[in-house]
């Protein structure tokens, strides 16, 4: 393996506690394991560790690339020019752990592992995406510096980070997972690889775009919260472009509000108490998706189709102009607004007559 450690000697905005310079390569063989772990404390400012300019490269065949990187002035971890960190390996992964990043130039980090990328402090924000507020700070164009390759990229500390999140406009070409404190998401595009956002003390929330706020494969929504859980509000819902749904806001029961641009399979959603509201797009229903305990109100312009499985959950309300679709079965209380449908194309069993309003079968 090779450790490299470095702490600043002097002063001056070019005295990084580890600087690996022009031209120079650090790379390990077969599946020795790469660590920088640099500091600067430096008054004057100066980098944790800095990987600068033409050529530099920090390489591993197979093994595990870790960079520390503290700086009290300027950035934890910076890469400049054509720097490269390159883990190549199939079981090769890149730790970048610092509250601060910088990444410029043609600077570029790959790998066919997971890249890790998380705040040293448990409290530190992050921000992904231009005009996005966060301590540890990638605008889209750094993030357009993170190669496709990875199995992952895994972004926050989900052990247990408490700082909030601000994603706004932001791109990502392999799977991402974003876990932190509460979450404000708008913008972030996965295309058809699976996104993970995590809020671990506090609620997933819309960014503040009117387009769609998350686009991906398999995404799910999650609160880790007891108190404060909400996943989008109400008038406000969390607009998906996704082709499958798990959601989890069970810890502290509290609401969730989604809509779809287009169709979305539901694969798990749990509310604990609370009520799922679909507010537009079209939900496709698998077996016993809902929560036994959960809620689901469907709003108008939005559908749920029953998709020929058979799910048991608390209750499910019609507003007007709102659609529940396809064969199958639902147990639980049914109730529905003048101007709501139900249509089939098979037999489509609904409520129970002990419970149910407007819609028993």
């Amino acid at each position: 393996d090779i450790l490299i450690i470095g702490d600043t000697i002097g002063s001056g905005t070019t005295v990084h506690g580890i600087q690996i310079g022009s031209g120079s390569v650090v790379s390990s063989t077969g599946s020795a394991q790469v660590t920088l772990d640099g500091t600067s404390s430096n008054a004057a400012g100066g980098d944790g560790v800095s990987i600068d300019a033409t050529n530099t490269e920090v390489v591993s065949v197979n093994g595990t690339i870790t960079i520390d990187g503290t700086s009290s002035n300027l950035n934890g971890v910076s890469l400049t020019g054509t720097a490269t960190i390159d883990a190549a390996g199939i079981v090769s992964d890149v730790i970048l752990n610092t509250d601060t990043i910088d990444i410029a130039g043609t600077a570029t980090i790959q790998g066919t592992g997971d890249l890790i990328i998380e705040p040293q402090t448990a409290g530190t924000s992050i921000g992904l995406g231009n005009g996005s507020s966060g301590t540890l700070n990638l605008s889209a164009a750094e993030l357009g510096s993170l190669a496709d390759g990875f199995t992952k990229i895994i972004i926050g500390d989900a052990t247990s980070g408490t700082g909030a999140i601000d994603v706004n406009a932001s791109t990502f070409t392999d799977p991402v997972t974003i876990v932190g404190g509460a979450i404000a998401v708008t913008g972030l595009d996965a295309g058809s690889d699976a996104v993970t956002l995590t809020a671990r003390t506090g609620a997933i929330t819309d960014g503040g775009d009117s387009g769609t706020d998350v686009t991906g494969g398999a995404v799910t929504l999650q609160t880790l919260d007891a108190t404060t859980g909400d996943i989008g509000a109400s008038g406000d819902a969390i607009s998906l472009a996704a082709t499958s749904l798990t959601t989890d806001s069970s810890a502290s029961g509290d609401d969730q509000f989604l809509s779809e641009v287009g169709s979305v399979s539901v694969t798990s959603v749990d509310v604990g108490v609370g009520t799922l509201e679909i507010s537009g797009g079209e939900f496709d229903l698998t077996t016993e998706a809902i929560a036994n305990t959960s809620s689901v109100s469907v709003e108008s312009a939005a559908t749920l189709d029953i998709n020929g499985v058979t799910d048991t959950f608390d209750a499910l309300s019609i507003a007007s102009a709102g659609i529940v679709s396809g064969a199958g079965t639902v147990a639980a209380n049914v109730s529905g607004a003048a101007g709501s449908a139900i249509t089939s194309g098979g037999t489509l069993n609904l409520g129970n007559a002990a419970s149910s309003t407007g819609f028993a079968t």
